[in-house]
């Protein structure tokens, strides 16, 4: 599977947890806070260490609402693992309330010896809320025929401890 091909089901994947996190927060109102830059967030070598020296490209900024803000990285395949994206996305507009209703959410696990802090298999989203601010680092590697998506949890953890420490 190509990168481009990833790279639209990866915008996917983060356009429906966006959407989502959206409509848990509707009533939340215009936004109170600016959003950070979720692009400065992460290093294109800290990813890269994560997924065994991969290739990752310049971050890309993605949707920007008035709520939250995402950025992207193509992660080119390894021995190990297919090529992909990590997007992180900062949600400082009703965050809390988001994370009490993704919390509430089918399919959302917490992470054991972590607070307050989610994980959604299907969409490789981990989420954290700190203070003010929903923290979200995804990672999108498909595999297949049959296309199926690779668990990259593991690897998404210490890149979430960094995102938390700049946020």
């Amino acid at each position: 599977m190509g990168a481009g091909a990833v790279g639209r089901i990866a915008a996917l994947a983060a356009a429906v947890m966006l959407a989502v996190m959206m409509w848990v927060t509707a009533w939340a109102g215009p936004a109170a806070a600016k959003t950070r830059n979720p692009c400065k967030v992460l290093k294109a070598s800290e990813i890269a260490a994560e997924f065994d020296g991969a290739s990752v490209a310049d971050p890309q900024p993605g949707l920007k609402t008035a709520v939250s803000a995402g950025c992207t990285w193509e992660v080119a395949a390894t021995a190990v693992t297919p090529d992909g994206d990590v997007t992180v996305s900062l949600m400082t507009t009703g965050a809390k309330p988001a994370y009490a209703g993704m919390k509430k959410m089918d399919g959302i696990e917490t992470v054991s010896g972590r607070s307050r802090t989610l994980y959604m298999p299907s969409t490789g989203a981990l989420m954290t809320l700190d203070g003010s601010t929903l923290i979200t680092v995804q990672g999108v590697f498909l595999e297949g025929p049959p296309i199926r998506q690779v668990d990259v949890r593991d690897r998404l953890l210490p890149l979430l401890d960094l995102a938390q420490q700049r946020v």
